[in-house]
């Protein structure tokens, strides 16, 4: 909502319009739910003639400006630009040369050139000077994401976990790719970084609320003892991910001796869970794609891999978009920015659609989805 009081609601269920601005109505019944937009126009006609739009973001942010009668605010000065731009990229300030160069210069793409500079983008080495900064500063935001820290892991897992990270940012490694590594990973949480998304959460039920929660942007946590409120999700939903993962497991080692007791993750042969209130075992199960019924591999880890990472599985590329956005932009067009539910649209609907295809198409670049909204 850009407001309050946007919309109104009787107990007949008649909308009547109050302020300007954007807000969504939830209809409920019989345990559905749908959402429909209400917008007022902040004002009946605006001139957007001389704005200019850079790229596809910028005609859709256009397109919503003309729906809301909103005037935008004129283009930043490079002075803005480039304190925004390194604070947005690598959580610094720029440092006064490279400002003083910058204002100086009178080239017409310069902006377009700092950008691609900061993500290290240019293909020149003596200019792609930021790789380690960005990607230290991104291996924070996805480690807080996966949760990982002294506590959870140890001193020597925290590391390991980190190193993996910022290695995988360094080298641009795609983020379907990443999410797979993940999900697959097996070994010592010492020599294997990734594989300590298994000692951060553990239980079968903890894994699935976590892997729907951070790379599909859906709290699951609701469907546990009931069928979700605002989704479709059921207690066999919830389980039925929870299945995927009861064939992990973990094992103490002392292999790295003076490091420690080390953990292992590996594969038991045999694994399932049942159903709180039927007792029947329920089949892996994948959100909204159906059963996995008979399933033989044995890692059953691997078809929800690919599941989740599949360009056919819409909320992947829409739940890294709206992060993106929303830690570029400071605030996400899926507000919370970890609850992307058919009952909470976006801010701009065919922003967040186009910033997700166009990251499909480009093979799951960060750092080039980054440069697309940066720019």
């Amino acid at each position: 909502s850009l407001g309050s009081g946007i919309a109104n609601v009787d107990e007949e269920g008649f909308v009547t319009a109050g302020g300007r601005g954007q807000t969504a109505i939830m209809v409920r019944y019989r345990g559905r739910a749908k959402v429909s937009s209400v917008i007022r126009p902040f004002a009946e006609d605006v001139d957007l003639t001389g704005f200019q739009p850079h790229n596809f973001v910028d005609e859709h942010v256009r397109d919503r400006w003309q729906k809301l009668g909103l005037t935008p605010s004129p283009l930043c000065s490079d002075e803005e630009f480039i304190r925004r731009a390194f604070l947005a990229s690598i959580g610094t300030l720029p440092p006064r040369q490279r400002v003083e160069v910058f204002l100086a210069s009178d080239e017409p793409g310069k902006r377009d050139s700092l950008v691609a500079e900061l993500l290290g983008l240019t293909g020149d080495p003596k200019r792609d000077v930021y790789i380690e900064e960005w990607s230290a500063y991104w291996t924070q935001k996805w480690g807080d994401l996966l949760r990982n820290n002294r506590q959870k892991v140890g001193e020597i897992g925290m590391w390991a976990f980190a190193n993996w990270i910022r290695a995988s940012l360094r080298e641009n490694k795609p983020m379907d790719q990443f999410v797979r590594e993940i999900i697959m990973a097996r070994g010592s949480i010492y020599q294997n970084g990734q594989a300590n998304y298994y000692k951060v959460s553990s239980k079968p039920t903890e894994l699935a609320e976590t892997t729907s929660h951070v790379f599909l942007g859906v709290r699951l946590q609701c469907a546990q003892c009931h069928q979700h409120p605002f989704e479709s999700y059921s207690q066999t939903d919830y389980y039925g991910l929870a299945a995927f993962f009861t064939r992990v497991t973990t094992k103490r080692s002392s292999d790295f001796g003076g490091f420690g007791g080390d953990t292992v993750v590996r594969l038991k042969s045999s694994g399932s869970i049942r159903h709180p209130r039927t007792g029947k075992v329920v089949a892996p199960t994948l959100l909204g794609a159906g059963s996995l019924e008979g399933a033989s591999a044995r890692d059953l880890r691997r078809p929800l891999a690919e599941w989740l990472t599949s360009p056919e599985n819409p909320l992947f590329a829409r739940n890294l978009v709206n992060r993106t956005w929303g830690y570029l932009m400071g605030v996400p067009l899926v507000e919370p920015i970890d609850d992307l539910r058919e009952t909470n649209p976006p801010s701009n609907p065919q922003l967040l659609d186009a910033l997700a295809a166009n990251f499909v198409s480009n093979g799951y670049d960060l750092r080039e989805l980054m440069r697309t909204i940066m720019t």
